[in-house]
């Protein structure tokens, strides 16, 4: 896993042309995968581990007639406890790709990724704030929808409701959009260069102004490389625990979660791999744009 001089990061100190951009991520792809895979493994588990639960308190549903067992409102039903623990994994999960975006992005500015934790953890707590102020500019833009939504309500027309909700959907399509993008580069502010929640908020805001079709451009592709990356080969052992399931319990085996759920765990090294392909791009657009803001 050691990276070959081809396959080496360097940052630049000028502007560059997207398509630059676009094979310098790939780069800080390779270059940093051995500085950032045990982090990247730990935070795909942490997005896969919430379905455990809930396979484990509906195994007995699922155990004479699954197909029924899916029709049953009660099925997604969840318990305090299981709502805890998915609230503490996912923490756990923010923190540890705090971590990665760190090393990651020491990287991309030309420095040792560290080691151990660095200051991505003790970053959670800024973080954690940015991303609910994050979440509340996205829910902001979202507004026509639920304006739509109380109108076309009072209406007692189902038809003048899906109307009013597309109306909505259409005049918040363009400002959910930006938001996005525009306040979404948060986490290297806090990580990188130590900003608290709302600070790291107008950062992003002022770094992207002006910039905007770029960098969603390059976050957009990299991320979409990830998805593709990971939905084809994270077939493999989705296949595989699916012809498990139906070797020991023939067809109702694949109408059980069980198999979908340990599946689903399995892609995770296969996750961890190429999670840090989509980190890239967004610390490669947020580097850039510091650049272009400085006038370089």
């Amino acid at each position: 896993m050691v990276s070959k001089p081809g396959f080496r990061y360097h940052p630049s100190a000028t502007a560059r042309s997207f398509g630059a951009l676009v094979q310098d991520s790939f780069m800080l792809w390779f270059s940093s995968l051995r500085a950032v895979l045990w982090a990247a493994l730990a935070y795909s588990l942490s997005t896969q581990l919430p379905l455990l639960p809930w396979w484990w308190d509906t195994r007995a549903a699922f155990a004479h007639e699954p197909l029924r067992a899916w029709l049953d409102p009660g099925i997604f039903r969840t318990e305090p406890a299981v709502l805890l623990f998915d609230l503490i994994v996912t923490v756990a999960g923010l923190g540890f790709l705090l971590v990665v975006l760190e090393r990651q992005g020491r990287m991309a500015r030309g420095l040792a990724p560290g080691a151990g934790w660095g200051i991505g953890w003790r970053a959670l707590p800024a973080a954690l704030a940015a991303t609910l102020a994050y979440l509340a500019l996205n829910a902001l833009a979202l507004a026509p929808v639920a304006a739509a939504w109380f109108w076309g309500a009072a209406q007692d027309d189902a038809l003048i409701l899906l109307l009013a909700l597309l109306v909505g959907l259409l005049v918040s399509a363009a400002p959910l959009a930006w938001v996005s993008i525009a306040a979404g580069f948060f986490y290297p502010a806090i990580v990188l260069d130590g900003a608290g929640p709302l600070a790291s908020l107008r950062e992003s805001l002022r770094r992207v102004r002006g910039h905007w079709v770029p960098a969603a451009s390059l976050v957009s592709l990299t991320l979409l490389a990830f998805l593709g990356i990971l939905s084809t080969v994270g077939l493999v052992p989705l296949a595989a625990a699916g012809g498990v399931a139906l070797w020991l319990d023939g067809p109702n085996g694949l109408l059980r979660p069980g198999w979908l759920v340990w599946g689903q765990i399995a892609t995770a090294p296969l996750m961890a791999l190429s999670l840090p392909l989509a980190t890239a791009g967004y610390l490669v657009a947020y580097e850039e744009l510091g650049l272009r803001l400085s006038g370089k």
